[in-house]
């Protein structure tokens, strides 16, 4: 397989945008395990007798993507960060998948190399993705799963969201990162501007190997029988947010589906304190119910 990176000067370039980014975090370290699909690297923080979370970051972002609420999750849980195979991040890809249920294979072989029963996942937009494949395809590997702004799986893309998507790495000159970051957030919310750093690297440094999110079928979704906690921002602007939440209300059998106010796609970095809130209350009546059964 090709590397994300085209040169060696590419890579050190990505790198250094994403060490700073990693700096931004409460006292992070780095795991790197081999699976099927290739070397995975994972950030991890937090007391490692607290209960595992497990976190999917958006495609193109990299698991330090999730700088914003990290320091609010790690108080209840060992957070574990995970960098996508193929995608930008300090993983690397030796075999493409082929579905989503090589991605949820490959996400059952990380829990293993970590030591994980049943973890909670929480995914932000492609990593939504990835857990609903996931909670699909390997249902006795995961707990309790959060969908923040899951891309497409739920509905399907805007026609010109979709377009801009699949072209994005092809296009001759490619829209800046304050651009395509300013038309993913609420009104008035002010860019990091380390992480626009980061996604200019990106651009300018990185070509991603992954499967494009397709939406999935009613069968899929009815399905699922983890407990799901769905958040959309009210001003989603790549799908309709209120489309998406009545799909998986009416087919997802055990889900909390809400609109998030003030917020549209990155709703870690719009709105951490409730996002954070929202998680914790979900994950402690998960377990109280999965104690009573």
């Amino acid at each position: 397989m090709p590397s994300i990176f085209r040169t060696p000067a590419d890579r050190a370039a990505y790198l250094g945008a994403y060490d700073e980014m990693l700096r931004r975090w409460p006292r992070p370290t780095l795991r790197s395990f081999d699976t099927g699909l290739g070397s995975t690297n994972v950030i991890e923080v937090g007391d490692p007798g607290l209960p595992p979370l497990v976190l999917l970051p958006p495609v193109a972002v990299s698991a330090t993507a999730w700088f914003p609420i990290v320091g609010m999750l790690c108080r209840h849980h060992r957070v574990l960060a995970v960098d996508v195979v193929g995608d930008a991040g300090r993983s690397t890809l030796i075999r493409m998948p082929r579905s989503g249920a090589d991605y949820a294979d490959w996400l059952a072989e990380c829990f293993d190399a970590l030591g994980l029963t049943r973890p909670a996942v929480a995914g932000h937009s492609y990593g939504a993705w990835l857990t609903l494949q996931l909670a699909i395809n390997r249902p006795a590997a995961v707990g309790p799963i959060i969908l923040l702004a899951p891309a497409s799986g739920l509905y399907p893309f805007h026609w010109y969201a979709r377009l801009f998507l699949r072209l994005a790495e092809t296009l001759p000159f490619r829209p800046s990162a304050r651009r395509v970051l300013e038309a993913q957030v609420h009104r008035g919310y002010e860019l990091d501007e380390t992480f626009v750093a980061l996604m200019d690297a990106v651009s300018a440094h990185v070509r991603t190997h992954v499967l494009f999110p397709t939406s999935l079928s009613d069968d899929e979704l009815t399905s699922i029988r983890a407990p799901a906690l769905i958040l959309i921002g009210e001003d989603e602007r790549l799908y309709s947010p209120t489309a998406a939440l009545d799909r998986a209300r009416l087919l997802i059998p055990n889900v909390d589906a809400r609109l998030v106010p003030q917020a549209s796609h990155l709703l870690p970095m719009e709105r951490p304190g409730f996002v954070d809130a929202a998680i914790e209350a979900f994950l402690e009546d998960a377990g109280t119910a999965l104690d009573a059964a």
